[in-house]
């Protein structure tokens, strides 16, 4: 069976499996010469299915990378209610900030998400044949399934995705099993984020090069 993996938010791109075995995977920046690009990788299914000589009928499933109101949803929403509250009653001010952030997670991942059903619907894939997987499952299967070992503790971090900012699971030949998790607003990918700004590079594009920066420092002269 063929299966489609599919991100449409930054860094989007598609991948190609084949029977459990990966094929290929490439991003569309590769293809529009986008750097970081958002948005739907047309470019990127045209070449998999062209280069397989495939069809989108001959594609088993669709596998979306982010989750939305299908997984856990009220759960996440009554624990980022409660961080909410801790957070104004802490520090009232930052309200606007939070105004601000739940912009983000409440709906720009619905506007994605509209906009990946509607490509679907466009390519006439079935609703029968699109797989919802939750974000931070599809960093860990991402990292296990290449990987040498039968058995692994995953543990996934990033700025977000279906509200939450790290992950840590169990992984075997059962499947991936998340065992807790951590919201968003105590993200440490939004805070390197923010480290990555302060030294004058741009989020959510040059976290690389301060972490190879990192290598270059002398820890001797800030520790106490």
């Amino acid at each position: 069976m063929y299966l489609i993996g599919i991100n449409n938010a930054i860094d989007a791109g598609v991948c190609l499996m084949k029977d459990g075995v990966l094929v290929e995977a490439i991003n569309e920046e590769r293809l529009n010469r986008k750097k970081n690009y958002q948005g739907l990788p047309q470019q990127c299914l045209d070449y998999l299915l062209n280069k397989q000589k495939l069809k989108v009928n001959d594609i088993g499933y669709f596998i979306y990378s982010w989750c939305g109101k299908q997984n856990n949803y009220s759960e996440y929403i009554n624990k980022l209610t409660k961080r909410i509250i801790k957070a104004l009653t802490n520090n009232p001010n930052c309200s606007k900030i939070i105004k601000a952030r739940m912009q983000v997670e409440l709906f720009r991942d619905e506007k994605l998400r509209f906009e990946f059903e509607q490509w679907m619907f466009e390519l006439g894939v079935s609703k029968n044949k699109i797989v919802y997987l939750d974000h931070h499952k599809s960093h860990a299967w991402a990292a296990f399934a290449p990987s040498p070992f039968d058995e692994a503790f995953i543990f996934t971090f990033d700025a977000r995705g279906d509200l939450k900012s790290c992950s840590a699971s169990y992984a075997d030949k059962n499947g991936i099993e998340e065992l807790d998790y951590h919201l968003t607003f105590d993200s440490i990918g939004f805070l390197y984020g923010q480290i990555t700004n302060y030294l004058g590079f741009t989020h959510n594009k040059h976290e690389g090069k301060v972490v190879g920066l990192a290598a270059l420092g002398n820890p001797e002269k800030t520790l106490p």
